[in-house]
């Protein structure tokens, strides 16, 4: 089975944490940043599967990181799935403009999370 390696991008420790403990394991390697700079960094220097990033952050917020990330030519395609506790229409629309596979809801439900991940993951998806 191949191990695949999800950045999952929040200034919330708790969340991070959720987050690890509900994809690290057999599937997924995941690695953590706690800034947007910190997730472009991560991103410039290692392969990523997919990326789950949280739209409220201070300094960069997540639609800030999800442009870089569609302007950078090695990363545009990387998948990119928005957590967020403010899913209003505007947010899932920019979301869905800057090419999210997906956006999940806060909280974060742990079996949500390892199937919205695997989706995105998926091919063509």
């Amino acid at each position: 089975m191949e191990i695949r390696t999800v950045l999952a991008v929040d200034d919330n420790e708790d969340n991070l944490d959720l987050i690890e403990e509900a994809l690290s394991g057999a599937e997924f390697t995941v690695i953590r940043a706690r800034s947007g700079p910190d997730a472009i960094s991560l991103l410039m220097s290692r392969q990523v599967d997919v990326v789950l990033l949280d739209i409220m952050m201070p300094d960069m917020n997540g639609f800030a990181v999800l442009e870089m990330i569609r302007f950078i030519p090695r990363l545009m395609n990387t998948a990119v799935i928005i957590q967020t506790a403010h899913g209003d229409e505007w947010n899932l629309r920019r979301a869905e403009d800057l090419g999210a596979k997906a956006v999940l809801s806060k909280p974060l439900s742990a079996p949500e999370l390892r199937e919205v991940v695997l989706e995105g993951l998926a091919p063509g998806v």
